[in-house]
């Protein structure tokens, strides 16, 4: 099943503050180069599907936070870990439920996705 992508100006009050939290993080150097919101803004991809779901997006975003910043942690060891718990919870945003985000022109084929 898909689910619809969301325009900001369907966004509900529990859904704006997301909205703007994910507005600031693709602001980050990773996400320069990948389409993560469609031509009405609506985010595509996780973002998209954790909109749907603010309830377990705000758990789902500070256990993500506190992985990135773990000591001793290379970054392919903090991604294991999130996509496993990820696999395990059956989570809607696991990389084998998500599809890889396309690149805007002029992005590295090479880059890997956020």
């Amino acid at each position: 099943m898909r689910l619809p992508l969301i325009p900001p100006a369907e966004l509900t009050a529990e859904q704006l503050p997301l909205y703007e939290a994910f507005e600031k993080m693709i602001q980050a150097e990773e996400y320069q180069g990948f389409e993560v919101r469609d031509p009405d803004g609506a985010f595509v991809g996780p973002w998209g599907v954790m909109l749907h779901f603010p309830d377990l997006a705000v758990p789902l975003g500070q256990f993500i936070d506190v992985a990135q910043k773990l000591p001793g942690l290379s970054e392919r060891a903090r991604q294991v870990v999130i996509l496993t718990i990820g696999g395990r919870s059956m989570s809607p945003t696991s990389s084998t439920r998500t599809p890889r985000l396309p690149c805007a022109p002029g992005c590295a084929r090479t880059r890997s996705r956020p």
